[in-house]
């Protein structure tokens, strides 16, 4: 019976850090994931930033709409740094340097 016991225990030890291993690597490949497809979610004012400078026209870009979304992605960027959420963190200093490009750009050639 003492055996039965010692093999539940370590049965039910060894169930208890495969799971939490499991847990932990689900998480760090999750976070590594976000971390691309955070930053590929902001490429889209690179995009923008390219067809403004190759094109020197930026008529139809509101000035005012890249601002807003300037000010939004450095208020995300802020709280990235308050929960120090690396994903956030990249993913937004990426978007702030891509809208601050747009900006120039909307600036330069409007």
């Amino acid at each position: 019976i003492k055996i039965n016991i010692i093999m539940r225990s370590l049965y039910q030890y060894i169930k208890r850090k495969t799971f939490a291993l499991n847990k932990s690597g689900i998480k760090a490949f999750y976070a590594k994931y976000m971390i691309i497809i955070g930053t590929m979610g902001q490429v889209m004012h690179y995009i923008q930033a390219w067809k403004i400078f190759t094109t020197k026209s930026a008529s139809d870009i509101s000035l005012i709409a890249y601002i807003i979304s300037f000010f939004l992605l450095l208020n995300w960027m802020i709280y990235g740094i308050s929960i120090s959420s690396k994903p956030l963190i990249y993913a937004e200093i990426t978007g702030l340097v891509g809208a601050l490009i747009v900006i120039v750009g909307v600036i330069i050639y409007s």
